[in-house]
């Protein structure tokens, strides 16, 4: 007797509505219902998060051909599943690497050909790698670091404007300088202070 479709539909869709509450009564919900669940183990239903999945070759004995399996290995219940697998879905004309239009000696001739305009490096990056008793004419460059970019001093008008901000605070700190002026001044200063906080 064929099972009805909505128990099927319930019995397939029951693993993964327990599965964020408990793992172990979703696999055993998956092992019971005996479901075709790609994402299962198919020894004790545990969800795929509890396996491991690599591609290995094995070459058997009597034949030359390597032969590719997918090994699916349930940490849970430690069961190993293995799969042979065809390599033809990618064909071996794709997987060989695709010969370089132009070949490096075109490149030269093409940069040779072509004007590059070349800034000659500062005097202080020519490094004279000759005996002294040479000719001066021998000079090698060097390709090192370029000296650090000049830094610029900051423009005129940053320092005429200041930010909002900045004024604000700068007339705050001058306010509060006269208030105490002001205050140092109301005060009587020596003897007569010191007798009349008695």
């Amino acid at each position: 007797m064929d099972p009805d479709p909505a128990t099927v539909k319930f019995a397939q869709a029951l693993p993964f509505v327990l599965l964020p509450a408990s793992s172990q009564l979703a696999a055993l919900h998956t092992a019971r219902a005996r479901v075709n669940v790609p994402a299962a183990c198919s020894r004790c239903g545990a969800d795929a998060t509890f396996q491991r999945t690599r591609i290995t070759r094995s070459k058997q004995p009597r034949s030359s051909q390597a032969t590719r399996m997918v090994s699916t290995s349930c940490i849970a219940c430690n069961g190993v599943v293995s799969t042979p697998f065809q390599s033809g879905t990618i064909p071996s004309s794709s997987r060989k690497p695709i010969a370089l239009a132009v070949t490096p000696s075109q490149l030269v001739a093409q940069a040779s050909s072509s004007e590059v305009n070349v800034a000659p490096l500062p005097v202080s990056h020519q490094v004279n790698l000759a005996p002294k008793s040479a000719s001066p004419a021998a000079v090698v460059r060097v390709n090192g670091p370029a000296p650090p970019p000049a830094k610029l001093g900051p423009s005129s008008s940053k320092n005429k404007k200041k930010s909002g901000l900045q004024q604000m605070l700068e007339r705050n700190r001058e306010k509060e300088k006269h208030k105490a002026k002001a205050a140092d001044a109301k005060q009587p200063s020596g003897l007569s202070a010191f007798l009349s906080n008695l």
